[in-house]
Parts: structure tokens; sequence; C-alpha cells
């Protein structure tokens, strides 16, 4: 199945982008992480974070370590850099989620989704989605 399954947003706000990309590809993890099995895409604008994940290390340590170890638990996953354009559902629904207070686990029925501009919902890959700041284990 392709297209988007499950949206989580949370909220946090602050002063370091890095640290807010990374925040929102460990909760894109961590959702993945809990769905059943199967191939999973998930992308992401910050080529920096991508090259962190797969290559180096740096201060986003602590989540770079915890995507890697679901990484090698899940041996079918891949991780791709997309432009920030191609981005754009995952910085949306950011925004939504920030803007509604909405955060956790969102069912994608009560998104309204018929604001994303040009985007076909059903070609959007399994991009499990952008977020600003929920509790989660660190």
């Amino acid at each position: 199945m392709n297209g988007l399954l499950k949206i989580r947003l949370c909220r946090k706000i602050g002063s370091n982008p890095l640290k807010e990309e990374a925040i929102a590809a460990r909760l894109a993890f961590s959702l993945a992480a809990e769905m059943n099995g199967g191939e999973i895409l998930i992308e992401g604008d910050s080529l920096f974070l991508i090259d962190q994940i797969l290559i180096t290390d740096w201060c986003i340590d602590g989540e770079v370590t915890t995507i890697r170890k679901l990484l090698v638990d899940h041996v079918e996953w891949k991780v791709a850099w997309i432009s920030r354009e191609e981005n754009y559902m995952a910085h949306y629904l950011a925004k939504w989620g920030l803007e509604s207070n909405r955060c956790g686990d969102i069912n994608v029925g009560d998104v309204p989704l018929n604001r994303c501009g040009d985007i076909n919902v059903g070609d959007v890959p399994l991009n499990i989605v952008h977020c600003d700041d929920c509790s989660f284990e660190e």
C-alpha cells in the first residue's frame, strides 16, 4: 500500500531547526516501528539529517542513535532525502498541528487535506509526519 497511512504530530517550539527535524524524524521512526512489517520509506528534506542518519555523528546523536537502532531492527526500511517542495505535506501537517493545538496520533480523516493545494494525498509516500513536540521517551 502506498500513500499516507498514519500521522503523528506534536508540539515543540525551539530555536534549533536541525534539532526539530531530528525530533520529527525520530517520531516518524517510532510510528513506523508500531506498524506491522513491510517496506517503509521515510523521507525528509534535511539532507544534513539524512547524512547524519546514514553516515556521520554529530549534535543530534540521541535521535540519530535511536533511528539507527530502528533501521538495524527493520532492514526493509529505507531513508531518502527529498526536496523541501516535495516534503510540503509534512510541513503543512506540522503547521496544522501547531495551529489547531493537536498532537499525538491523528486520524488522516481528521486533517483538512483539501487545503493542501495541488497535493494528491494518495500520491504522498509514507511520510510519517513532521512534528514540533510531543512527550515521548528520551
